[in-house]
């Protein structure tokens, strides 16, 4: 059964280690990261994605998380897992009242996270942002078709 969900850090340090220096595990850890897992049939870790939490002056006070790193086991990419990893950090943001999602935009991931519709932040391009709250999940053709639109909808 797959099964994706929020667990501790040496749950994913092994696949978040072979991923490089884009992902950041750090050594002394705030209170509140959060780390995602992705098990596959056998309950092996075949992704992960990890945010903590930040105080970034540009978002005007709003909670926030940045992704510090996202990564997927190389016989798994392009499945989808990467998809649900970002879908389950947004739904956590969500639960934890966390209104904005951002990372830098030089990571490596960066070009993955734009097709998930985060975008440049308007006075830092440096930044890419989405706020969870503002996207929809069936209102439009994009949003049906699993894109994201980057509408608000009500």
């Amino acid at each position: 059964m797959i099964c994706i969900k929020q667990v501790e850090r040496k749950t994913i340090e092994p696949l978040a280690g072979s991923a490089g220096n884009q992902y950041v595990l750090r050594a002394d850890e705030k209170t509140g990261t959060v780390h995602v897992a992705y098990f596959d049939d056998d309950e092996s870790v075949i992704g992960c994605l990890s945010m903590s939490v930040t105080a970034k002056a540009c978002f005007d006070a709003i909670p926030q998380y940045k992704i510090d790193g996202i990564a997927v086991a190389k016989n798994k990419q392009n499945q989808g897992v990467g998809f649900a990893l970002v879908k389950m950090a947004e739904f956590i943001a969500l639960n934890n009242q966390v209104g904005c999602v951002w990372l830098d935009n030089g990571n490596s991931a960066a070009d993955y996270f734009k097709k998930q519709g985060y975008v440049p932040l308007a006075d830092d391009e440096k930044i890419l942002v989405k706020y969870p709250e503002d996207h929809c999940c069936s209102s439009c053709a994009d949003c049906a078709q699993n894109t994201v639109c980057g509408n608000k909808h009500v």
